[in-house]
């Protein structure tokens, strides 16, 4: 993202697909493949969307596939009433993007403003629709800019999140252009 950001003089922060052109996407697929059973969507984060095209996406979807989804969600852009909204059209997992536990690695590496206070109160808040809607966190291992103490706050995280606890953690990933790149090769 900090490399498309350049790119486009920081005028794309987030990529995202309209809610049509979702819509296209799920026909095409369905018509070829009836018989699924889940999808998953894939934007950077489906949460950002204005609560207009939460209700919109919800409606059409439920109306027309009725099938468990899932989608990605950024800490800062889930709210209760979009949960609620999704669950009822079928949402059945959310992957969580929580990176770091160290405010460190989040506001100085990855430039993400997070922290501990907004992770868990957003847990929480998914957690209401557990065992029905899973979550699984996201975070960023490998990662030569942490110190002891970064990985010993993940833990520490880890431990404090509502049960049951699903983590995908994924290698840090070094794309040329971005300082990430820069620092690791320079290390």
């Amino acid at each position: 993202n900090e490399a498309v950001q350049e790119l486009y003089d920081r005028k794309v922060t987030l990529r995202r697909n309209s809610i049509s052109y979702i819509m296209r996407q799920l026909e095409y697929i369905f018509r070829l493949f009836p018989q699924i059973e889940r999808i998953r969507i894939d934007d950077d984060t489906f949460f950002v969307r204005p609560l207009s095209e939460i209700r919109e996406f919800a409606a059409k979807y439920k109306e027309k596939y009725n099938v468990p989804f899932e989608c990605n969600a950024d800490p800062k852009t889930i709210s209760e009433e979009k949960i609620d909204i999704l669950f009822k059209a079928g949402l059945r997992h959310i992957g969580m993007g929580i990176q770091s536990a160290s405010k460190f690695i989040n506001s100085e590496i990855f430039k993400r403003p997070l922290n501990e206070e907004l992770f868990m109160k957003e847990a929480k808040l998914i957690n209401k629709y557990s065992p029905e809607l899973a979550v699984s966190y996201d975070f960023i291992v490998l990662n030569p800019d942490e110190r002891k103490q970064d990985i010993l706050d993940n833990l520490q995280l880890i431990k404090r999140l509502p049960k049951p606890v699903r983590l995908s953690m994924n290698s840090m990933v070094y794309f040329p252009g971005t300082a990430a790149f820069d620092r690791a090769k320079a290390m």
